[in-house]
């Protein structure tokens, strides 16, 4: 794809009739529409338009935002899978709504219609991770079930004003205990031929359970004593550098496990 041949919305949505498609454009990466529907760029607009102070800049992020909304339900079926598939549905409610969603509706531009619409999204996104549970069948749980259920978990703790919440949290308490005792062994190793998930897992295990902290809530026993068991288990098969061995999916990502190890030893006040 090159600035000839590519379609400009991609690059702006400014002046366009009924706003960006949110479609794959032909020619690009096969993971667009994951990036795109996952709304990595809602957070840093979010921070853009707060720290701007600009009722303008501030009503574009949320037109953008809006934008997406309204064409959810109509997308044709391939966006329409991409659109609802859960791990972009837990992608959004991770790494957009929890952390955008309380700072735009406090923006001054933010009508009552807004606050609506972005609150009727979450419920949405959420109830389909509470309904649909296809990404958790038996033998196809691992790091995809530990990131649905620490982003309804984060959904569930972030809006606890929905209705649906305590539904959210105790189906992801749930079906994180059965996932978590498949996924970390007794012995702590991890089920998957690889270093690249238990690495993020273990991230997603420390984050689930500071929430708990946080909201001064009782974590799941069983979510603790996995987190702690895979903590031992990368800092046991950790090199004296901090390097971890490379081998399976996703290794590239990870340089130092001792980042990690030090953070979950400081969590369970650990010595080792």
């Amino acid at each position: 794809i090159t600035w000839e041949n590519n379609t400009g919305y991609i690059c702006s949505w400014e002046g366009l009739p009924g706003g960006v498609n949110w479609d794959q454009p032909r020619g690009a990466h096969s993971q667009f529409p994951n990036w795109t529907q996952r709304l990595y760029w809602l957070k840093p607009m979010t921070a853009w338009a707060v720290a701007s102070n600009d009722p303008q800049e501030e009503r574009m992020t949320l037109d953008l935002i809006r934008d997406f909304i309204a064409d959810y339900p109509t997308f044709e079926d391939v966006v329409d899978y991409w659109m609802r598939d859960e791990l972009n549905v837990g992608g959004r409610i991770e790494h957009a709504y929890a952390g955008s969603i309380p700072s735009l509706l406090s923006l001054e531009a933010c009508t009552p219609i807004d606050c609506i619409e972005l609150l009727k999204q979450v419920a949405r996104d959420c109830d389909t991770l509470y309904i649909n549970a296809s990404k958790l069948t038996s033998g196809n749980t691992g790091n995809m079930g530990m990131t649905l259920m620490s982003s309804l978990i984060r959904g569930a703790l972030a809006f606890p004003e929905l209705a649906n919440s305590p539904l959210w949290l105790d189906d992801a308490t749930q079906r994180l205990d059965a996932n978590l005792k498949h996924m970390v062994l007794d012995d702590g190793a991890y089920i998957e031929h690889t270093f690249g998930y238990p690495f993020g897992v273990l991230s997603q295990m420390l984050d689930v359970l500071e929430l708990f902290r946080e909201n001064e809530l009782e974590a799941p026993a069983v979510l603790a004593q996995k987190a702690q068991q895979l903590a031992r288990y990368l800092m046991f098969c950790s090199m004296p550098d901090g390097e971890l061995p490379k081998w399976g999916e996703g290794v590239g990502r990870n340089t130092k496990s001792s980042p990690l190890i030090k953070r979950a030893g400081q969590f369970f006040d650990d010595p080792e």
